[in-house]
């Protein structure tokens, strides 16, 4: 007990201790020179535009096949359609299986994934500069001749349904899923159970006819090729692909929740998981109107955007934030 008592008061004493006594922050060194890569730009006949930017201190390249259109353009019923779309893409040609598709990469020693996020759709290709050829044959190929085959729509849609309903159990998943919800005008943008269900084929095929063409796509190299073999790689492989005169859908979204005087918004969301044993707490603030890149918006135009993009980075941006 008389060590209990001497240890108890030996951390009051120390804890006691005056603010003057501690160690003071250090001061932050200088700002670092940013050095961005030039990137050089130009554009196919049919209005593809590609985009180079060079790195040639190692033999590896990467080309991403980037669609100005992501979530934002498909219906709030269909919330998923983009990502689905996106990812069908290397699920099957009209020359190829996903199993050849994926065969033949990985023969490359390279790897091929596709996805959407709010703003774009892209499909990406890693490989060795020397493979690069034969790597942008296999991306042109699933992006100009995808079939979109029944049974890989329906087990993609079965394996987003159940990862969906199992991560809404996990409170940090569920917490940024809501968040996100809100900040994209109650546009789910990875789905629901409900409407990843409801997709058909119809849908993704109308969904790649709306935004899959030239004039909304930027090829994207990065790595170890210069723009002369990258944009002659491009012409030989999506030169083909027929310009639309198109524009790609805006979809509307509800506008932002009202804000008080004092700056704060009337909304509180309450997500009671009791068996969870943990919680998770976030706060959003849409910016602009809610309206994103990708109905035509530009990032830069929006007010503030730049400004929270740097008070997101020094809050909570890593393990160098100030709240971490």
């Amino acid at each position: 007990m008389r060590i209990r008592i001497a240890f108890l008061a030996l951390a009051v004493f120390f804890g006691a201790a005056p603010v003057s006594a501690q160690v003071a922050e250090p001061k932050p060194g200088p700002a670092r020179t940013v050095k961005i890569p030039e990137v050089k730009e130009s554009k196919l006949d049919n209005g593809l535009t590609v985009a180079v930017i060079e790195k040639r201190n190692v033999p590896l390249v990467t080309v991403q096949m980037l669609v100005r259109s992501g979530a934002a353009a498909e219906g709030i019923d269909k919330a998923g359609l983009a990502d689905v779309t996106a990812s069908l893409l290397t699920k099957g040609t009209k020359t190829r299986t996903a199993t050849q598709i994926a065969e033949e990469i990985e023969f490359l020693g390279g790897s091929i994934f596709s996805s959407a996020s709010w703003n774009n759709s892209f499909t990406t290709i890693s490989v060795t500069s020397d493979k690069l050829e034969q790597a942008m044959a296999i991306l042109a190929d699933t992006a100009l001749n995808p079939t979109f085959v029944q049974s890989e729509l329906d087990l993609l849609k079965t394996q987003a349904v159940d990862g969906l309903t199992y991560s809404l159990t996990q409170p940090g998943f569920l917490t940024s899923y809501v968040t996100s919800v809100y900040s994209h005008g109650e546009h789910p943008a990875g789905g629901t159970p409900a409407s990843l269900s409801s997709i058909s084929r119809d849908d993704v095929t109308s969904f790649y006819s709306s935004n899959f063409y030239p004039g909304n796509v930027v090829l994207i190299f990065g790595g170890d090729v210069d723009a002369a073999r990258a944009t002659a790689i491009a012409k030989k492989h999506f030169g083909s692909w027929p310009a639309v005169a198109r524009t790609p859908p805006i979809r509307e979204t509800k506008p932002a929740a009202k804000r008080k005087v004092d700056g704060t918004v009337d909304r509180i969301l309450v997500l009671d998981l009791p068996n969870a044993g943990q919680a998770s707490v976030s706060y959003a603030l849409r910016s602009s109107n809610g309206r994103s890149v990708a109905s035509g918006d530009s990032l830069a135009a929006a007010p503030g955007y730049y400004p929270a993009l740097t008070l997101n980075s020094l809050l909570g941006g890593g393990y160098s934030s100030r709240l971490n």
